[in-house]
């Protein structure tokens, strides 16, 4: 398993690699959009949200971090739904719009309205959250 300090250097790396094809791909804000997505991913969002050992993800999110209390009890540390590519990074948003359903019903958001909309966004924003989660699988699974 990798230290906390290697993850979050492994982000920074993948957040500056995968900058480039973005930036070709799309434009300059793009490019930042994906990097700061990265970088929030392993600080924030990070696959290890599914123990609260004192991991730094989970107290990053202060007294917010209440909301991560199901997840941890339904989601073993280290099982394929929170750290695989791909599929964790999906399983984790999946898990936060549902706590938020009752307010994007209230408030009548279309959320996919929105990704639509936004779609060079979204792409920008899934794919920075999906390189930090990969990064991470990927130092866990070499460092293990």
């Amino acid at each position: 398993m990798a230290e906390a300090a290697v993850h979050s250097s492994a982000s920074l790396l993948a957040s500056l690699i995968g900058a480039l094809p973005m930036a070709i791909a799309y434009d300059g804000w793009h490019a930042v959009l994906f990097s700061l997505t990265c970088l929030l991913g392993e600080h924030l969002f990070s696959p290890d949200l599914d123990h609260n050992s004192g991991a730094r993800p989970y107290r990053r999110w202060g007294w917010l971090r209440i909301i991560w209390w199901l997840y941890q009890r339904l989601i073993p540390h280290r099982s394929p739904l929170s750290h695989w590519p791909i599929l964790g990074t999906i399983g984790r948003i999946v898990y936060l719009v549902t706590l938020a359903m009752p307010a994007i019903v209230y408030f009548e958001v279309d959320v996919a309205g929105i990704i639509f909309e936004y779609e060079t966004v979204s792409i920008a924003v899934m794919t920075g959250l999906e390189a930090s989660n990969t990064t991470h699988w990927l130092f866990d699974t070499i460092l293990r």
